[in-house]
């Protein structure tokens, strides 16, 4: 019996023509943030409390800053984030539609949502 688990070979790379030409092809959520910061440059990061490690490892050189969650597994008390920080939201489970929707009202292009926890979240449809 083979095992299945890490990445599917199914592809034989990555596409040759891309949604953008400056598009980057990445496998990983810590790979999307580390990115995300190279291209934001942001003096300070929110993140949640309760996260994994592997989250932290991009943030090694920003400001990190924390905010706590309650048990909708939504901030508590709201930070004040300024336009040069950002705020990561986790999206767990892919459940939190409705709180993602809040804090994009509320963050704007400051919000980063990780979610690579989001195991029952449709695919999103494009075209």
């Amino acid at each position: 019996m083979k095992a299945i688990g890490g990445f599917f070979g199914l592809e034989p790379g990555p596409p040759r023509a891309g949604p953008h030409p400056r598009a980057e092809w990445l496998s990983t959520g810590r790979a999307c943030l580390a990115s995300v910061l190279r291209a934001v440059r942001p003096r300070a990061v929110w993140v949640p409390f309760y996260c994994c490690d592997s989250l932290l490892q991009p943030l090694d050189k920003v400001q990190t800053r924390w905010w706590s969650l309650g048990p909708d597994l939504l901030p508590t008390d709201p930070p004040e984030v300024e336009d040069d920080e950002l705020f990561v939201y986790v999206d767990w489970f892919g459940l939190w539609d409705h709180g993602v929707g809040a804090l994009a009202e509320q963050y704007g292009d400051r919000l980063v949502v990780d979610a690579t926890q989001a195991f029952y979240r449709p695919a999103p449809r494009h075209g």
